[in-house]
């Protein structure tokens, strides 16, 4: 089954403009009543009232721009906080491949299964994996040491289909699925949602095939074992 690796970011942002979009033709429609009137009642333009016109104009355009401009500072304080994790990381384990990417919903029950806390898992948050020579470290945002260790063995990585605690997919499309990069060593697990440093707007999908085959190669493994790219879209078939 053909399956495409998602930008999961560049959905959600495309699922909050939707939001925005609909908020703003609802806006929309509310103005032109206002302005002409409906059902037989005096609109704005009829009364000659043109303060309250300016009025309605004017909130229209605070609504639409205050949402674009929530969703981008959102998007951006998102890219920081990975950004710092990330150093902190590599700051802590200089000569080790760090990978950072957002939690799949299943890496609760892989903590608990781990025996380890759970404080800070399941909330949609950050997870780390520090490759190491034996195996990865999980790290989540706010530790100082690692929460819990996978060991290297033979076969121990995948990439599988998952989801995000705050979102549900496939939300839109049969083809817009949320894959996860595993780990695993028969006792203890961890998986992560990797998604790229910088977006490629024109062409998403090939950024986010890049970082997967990136951390798959830090991981010690090769990256046509487990995903394949299409010559023409840039996609990925599972």
């Amino acid at each position: 089954m053909n399956r495409q690796l998602v930008d999961v970011e560049h959905a959600v942002n495309r699922v909050r403009i939707g939001v925005v979009v609909l908020a703003a033709g609802g806006l929309m429609v509310l103005a032109l009543r206002l302005l002409f009137g409906s059902r037989g009642s005096e609109g704005i333009l009829e009364s000659g009232d043109l303060t309250m016109l300016w009025g309605v104009l004017v909130l229209l355009v605070v609504m639409i721009g205050g949402a674009v401009a929530i969703t981008r500072s959102k998007s951006r304080a998102n890219r920081e906080f990975h950004q710092e994790f990330q150093r902190f990381l590599a700051r802590e384990h200089p000569d080790a491949p760090i990978v950072v990417g957002l939690q799949p919903s299943d890496l609760l029950a892989r903590a608990t299964a781990a025996g380890v806390s759970t404080e800070r898992i399941g909330h949609g948050g950050l997870v780390g994996l520090v490759v190491r020579q034996e195996g990865v470290e999980v790290w989540i945002p706010g530790d100082l040491d690692p929460r819990w260790q996978v060991r290297r063995v033979p076969d121990w990585v995948r990439v599988a289909p998952s989801d995000l605690p705050k979102q549900k997919w496939p939300a839109q499309s049969p083809d817009t699925v949320v894959h996860a990069i595993e780990v695993s060593d028969g006792e203890r697990s961890a998986s992560v949602v990797v998604r790229p440093e910088k977006t490629d707007r024109k062409n998403p999908g090939r950024a986010t095939v890049e970082a997967f085959a990136q951390t798959l190669r830090a991981l010690g493994e090769d990256p046509a074992e487990h995903i394949v790219i299409r010559p023409t879209a840039g996609a990925v078939r599972r």
